[in-house]
């Protein structure tokens, strides 16, 4: 193998390995839905940010195809090793990887909207409704 070679197969390997650490910062972005909801109950600061990361990613899986990360991963993927996955990445990864089972692409989102979102709105809504009945009982 030449330099040239060996020096063109480390950079692929390196792209390869940028897409698997943002795959695991997706993963850690999908846990904070319901530890952000648990975290807002005792860090009020944090509902900004909590609000942002659960709206936005509700846009994206409503109004959008795909989640930037995802797209991103398989930029990543395709400079790497020339191809990616054509599924969605929670389809790929966890339905068709973990559980060899293929669903569609609508069950996913929805999977995605009840197990992760809904939950970590629930805080959200305990929140006002304390702030309501402390602030404007009659």
């Amino acid at each position: 193998m030449t330099d040239i070679e060996n020096k063109s197969l480390r950079i692929k390997v390196s792209y390869v390995i940028l897409a698997r650490i943002s795959l695991v910062l997706h993963i850690l972005l999908v846990a904070m839905f319901p530890i952000g909801g648990i975290l807002i109950l005792f860090f009020p600061v944090y509902i900004p940010f909590h609000i942002a990361i659960v709206f936005s990613t509700l846009y994206f899986h409503i109004f959008k195809s795909s989640c930037p990360l995802t797209s991103f991963e398989k930029k990543l993927l395709r400079i790497g090793r020339g191809y990616d996955y054509p599924t969605p990445c929670w389809r790929h990864y966890i339905f068709i990887g973990m559980f060899k089972r293929d669903v569609s692409n609508e069950f996913v989102k929805k999977f995605l909207i009840i197990t992760t979102v809904l939950p970590s709105l629930l805080p959200l809504l305990y929140l006002l409704i304390k702030y309501l009945v402390l602030n404007f009982r009659a």
